[in-house]
This record gives C-alpha cells, structure tokens and sequence, in this order.
C-alpha cells in the first residue's frame, strides 16, 4: 500500500477515534441528565429541546458547508438513542 495512502488512513483512524470518545462523553452527560430529570420528576423527553438542538446543528452544517439533512440524521439517530435509550 502506498505510503501516502496508509498515512491518511491512520488519519481518519484517529478522528473515529474521536468521534467515538466524544459519543461515549455525551452518552455520560445525557444519563446524568436523565438521573436529574428523574430525581426531579422532569419528563424525559423534551421535544422543544430536540427542536432546537436541530436547528443549531442545521444552522452549524450550513456554516460549515456540510448536507444539513445528513447532519440531521445523524443527529436523529444519537439524540433518539440517548432519548431514549
């Protein structure tokens, strides 16, 4: 394999890397979230907040000239996990 190419590889190696550290972080505050939620007798699931979680991610894909709708997905997907979870 070309050197270059392996090179490049272990770069995106290493952002997976970081994309899973910083998933497992947010899974950690969204349970101390839900514990504080439960102790305080706060529904779980918060529409208005996953409204406008969307909408500064839609806002922060556009900045970054990423598909909003893939960003949105995505997002879909962790906050339905987290939510719900």
């Amino acid at each position: 394999m070309d050197k270059n190419l392996r090179t490049l590889r272990l770069k995106i190696d290493e952002v997976d890397f970081k994309i899973i550290n910083l998933f497992c972080k947010r899974i950690k505050l969204v349970n101390e979230i839900q514990e504080y939620k439960k102790q305080k007798n706060i529904p779980k699931i918060d529409k208005k907040r996953e409204k406008e979680i969307y909408q500064r991610l839609k806002k922060l894909a556009k900045e970054k000239k990423l598909n909003e709708t893939f960003i949105k997905n995505i997002f879909k997907l962790i906050v339905g996990y987290n939510g719900r979870s």
